[in-house]
């Protein structure tokens, strides 16, 4: 049951009936590190109490300076476990399902119940987004996918701090469609960037990222809650934030008719209904 007085100050701006579409979402969060676990830490404020969070990792000294609340007592965990614990220690009535494993076993086992309304994408490689999307699609679910980067030129010098939401509406474009690359995917790159602390060309980690993602996970957070409330609306599917120029951009984008996943024949046709 809602409590009302609990959120007050969200049913001010939302109104109750939109708090409650909210209280009773599922959210499934796939990637639950520096972006994710932002992600999961806002969403609960604003009254989302129904998680699933799937990711493999645990939790590292080097995660300190991305995840809001760790501790030293922490290093060990499962990410997902530590994050299960910052939920229900803000709302013990919290209904909260991990997955300490990573996208392809879950997917494989068919181990993800009950079915989330919305899939949260904060994973670091671009194989795992399309398999996601993927997924998505023959689930007929939206997908809002997260991500940030920094870019170094080889002497060091800053040459790109940003971040972008690309949000999948069955119907829509999909993600292939809004610019995610996967040709010449190299699995020994994807880590090492990882190692690097997310920083391209460059054997340097950056001093945070928690500026880059806050700003973006909430970009994505408002973007999803405007969907809830009305879905028949126009949303954009592309932002990108630009913090070196402390600018957002909103890219309007359109399904190629021959994506393999939205176009004309693409896998979504089969679970969207005829119009």
């Amino acid at each position: 049951m809602l409590n009302l007085e609990r959120w007050d100050r969200n049913i001010r701006w939302l109104g109750e009936a939109a708090q409650q579409k909210i209280f009773n979402t599922t959210l499934a969060i796939f990637g639950c590190g520096g972006l994710g676990a932002i992600f999961v830490q806002s969403a609960m404020h604003v009254g989302f109490n129904k998680f699933l969070l799937i990711d493999p990792d645990r939790v590292e000294l080097s995660n300190f300076n991305r995840l809001l609340g760790v501790q030293e007592s922490d290093v060990g965990k499962y990410k997902v476990e530590f994050l299960e614990q910052t939920v229900l220690s803000f709302n013990p009535q919290a209904f909260v399902k991990t997955f300490p494993t990573d996208l392809q076993n879950l997917l494989d086992t068919g181990d993800l119940l009950p079915t989330p309304e919305v899939w949260i994408s904060g994973l670091d490689n671009n194989l795992s987004r399309l398999a996601l999307q993927l997924f998505a699609a023959q689930q007929g679910k939206p997908l809002l996918d997260l991500g940030s980067g920094i870019i170094l030129s080889t002497e060091g010098t800053l040459q790109e701090k940003g971040a972008q939401v690309r949000f999948y509406r069955p119907g829509g474009p999909c993600l292939l469609c809004q610019g995610l690359k996967v040709q010449g995917y190299s699995e020994t790159l994807e880590q090492a960037r990882r190692a690097t602390g997310y920083i391209q060309n460059t054997d340097l980690s950056p001093p945070s990222v928690i500026t880059l993602n806050a700003v973006i996970a909430n970009i994505g957070l408002n973007l999803l809650i405007n969907y809830l409330i009305k879905p028949e609306d126009q949303h954009p599917c592309y932002l990108y934030y630009d913090e070196l120029n402390y600018r957002l951009l909103s890219i309007e984008i359109y399904s190629d008719p021959r994506c393999p996943i939205c176009g004309q024949d693409g896998i979504e046709k089969t679970v969207l209904p005829k119009k």
